[in-house]
């Protein structure tokens, strides 16, 4: 076949149209950059660091809440006990 009857072929995926292979296009171009993007954000070391400390931080300050009043309780508790046997013993 020579180089014009092949153009002439539409092979089984072919778009029937030109807005068709237009619109085909910029899906293509949008999933490209979109995916560009990904991997531009994979190989950006320090954001992920970032992003890390920042959950770390998050869940750090979410626990420390989480048992702030009893832990001071607790030291609250062993400083009463601690005054309370040192008189006891002074006596």
């Amino acid at each position: 076949m020579s180089a014009p009857e092949q153009a002439g072929k539409a092979g089984p995926a072919a778009p029937q149209d030109m807005a068709q292979l237009e619109a085909e296009i910029e899906q293509t171009r949008g999933q490209l950059g979109e995916t560009v993007a990904q991997l531009a954000a994979k190989t950006d070391v320090k954001a992920r660091a970032r992003e890390k400390t920042a959950e770390f931080s998050r869940r750090l300050k979410s626990t420390a809440s989480q048992y702030c009043i009893p832990l001071a309780a607790g030291a609250f508790a062993l400083a009463v006990s601690f005054l309370v046997v040192r008189r006891w013993r002074r006596r």
